[in-house]
């Protein structure tokens, strides 16, 4: 059996992205990067998998000393993200990333910005 695409490869590519950078950046020159966390899946892939995803183009980010000067921007598109992604950390893990994660990659995140967040995450996210 043969599965044929009619779709440009470049829009499958960015259908199963979980992470990435964009090409442009924006008005005052940081680099945006796109987070789809509905299409990493749980089932599959541990939560040290989404760690080393991160990691590798966070560090591939930080190679340009523009990325470094000017900073990033993250938007993270929640949509079609269910329960079940608040438990691939535990409370504990999930904190000391947050509280470890500036010492280990030293990176300006200037803006972040959520689309389509459910209530459940927005209360986990604060209550965190």
């Amino acid at each position: 059996m043969s599965c044929k695409f009619y779709v440009k490869s470049n829009f499958i590519g960015f259908y199963f992205s979980y992470i990435f950078a964009l090409k442009k950046r924006d008005a005052l020159g940081r680099r945006i990067i796109l987070v789809r966390p509905a299409v990493f899946n749980p089932q599959k892939h541990r939560n040290f998998d989404m760690i080393k995803i991160h990691g590798i183009v966070y560090e591939s980010l930080l190679d340009d000393e523009t990325n470094q000067v000017r900073g990033f921007v993250h938007i993270i598109d929640a949509s079609n993200l269910g329960f079940n992604y608040l438990t691939i950390f535990t409370p504990q893990e999930a904190y000391r990333i947050g509280k470890n994660l500036e010492k280990l990659l030293p990176m300006r995140h200037k803006e972040i910005h959520g689309i389509k967040v459910h209530p459940s995450i927005k209360f986990a996210v604060d209550f965190a």
